[in-house]
């Protein structure tokens, strides 16, 4: 079955994401940037801060150090739809709204990635 938006996740529901290392800089004003490659793919794999926390993020990604965390309305705003997939608890997958099956566009990954803010340590 193609992947569709979940209109159950409502539009402030805050929407999880790992960060590697990598993909985390900061500007001159030691502000956190974020790299586009944080939401550029085919599928990008997030949580629902709703049913699950920061730790389940981690917990599911290793490799990543920190968590973006951006509102569903926001990726929406992006051309982009949220589907739920669980197993995990909380889990969604983010795609491409005109093809879910295609890479999201870096037009896309970097406005999700400039709307995104970084949760604590």
């Amino acid at each position: 079955m193609p992947p569709k938006d979940d209109p159950s996740i409502a539009g402030d529901v805050i929407i999880l994401r790992g960060v590697k290392p990598s993909q985390l800089k900061s500007d001159n004003l030691g502000n956190p940037v974020f790299s586009d490659g944080v939401f550029r793919s085919h599928i990008v794999s997030a949580f629902r801060a709703d049913k699950a926390t920061a730790a389940d993020v981690l917990a599911e990604y290793p490799q990543a150090s920190r968590i973006a965390s951006l509102t569903a309305r926001e990726v929406r705003d992006t051309g982009c739809i949220i589907d739920t997939s669980e197993p995990p608890r909380g889990h969604v997958c983010i795609y491409r709204k005109d093809n879910p099956g295609q890479r999201i566009s870096g037009g896309s990954a970097g406005e999700m990635a400039k709307k995104a803010r970084l949760l604590p340590p």
